[in-house]
């Protein structure tokens, strides 16, 4: 008996180590709001699945190669991403892309509620 139980336990712990190895958790960097914003599209997705969705939304951005007429990507500040350390940079990259996904997740199923969320 103690066996099979040590046995499902080495099973629940070679799927922890897996799931700490992929690439999906090193993506959102222990980020709680892109956590939380990503977990919900585990419903109907693998992680393979979100990972591409989160990926195809996050992309370099800087103030002086995208972004409007004076060089700034739209949605941020005029002063683009110029004033933030690189670590912090990098979580805002990983949470535009978690909310990216989580709004376009929305507006597929109710356009009016995107709508809402504009308002806000």
């Amino acid at each position: 008996s103690s066996s099979s139980s040590s046995s499902s336990l080495g099973g629940a712990d070679t799927t922890l180590k897996n799931l700490s190895e992929h690439p999906i958790l090193k993506f959102l960097n222990g980020h709680p709001h892109a956590i939380t914003l990503a977990a919900p599209l585990l419903q109907d997705r693998s992680l393979l699945e979100v990972l591409a969705l989160l990926q195809s939304k996050s992309s370099p951005r800087t103030a002086t190669t995208q972004g409007g007429e004076d060089g700034v990507s739209p949605g941020y500040c005029s002063q683009g991403l110029a004033g933030i350390e690189e670590e912090e940079e990098s979580v805002v990259k990983i949470l535009e892309a978690s909310l990216q996904v989580s709004v376009d997740e929305v507006a597929k199923t109710s356009p009016k509620t995107k709508e809402f969320f504009c308002l806000l």
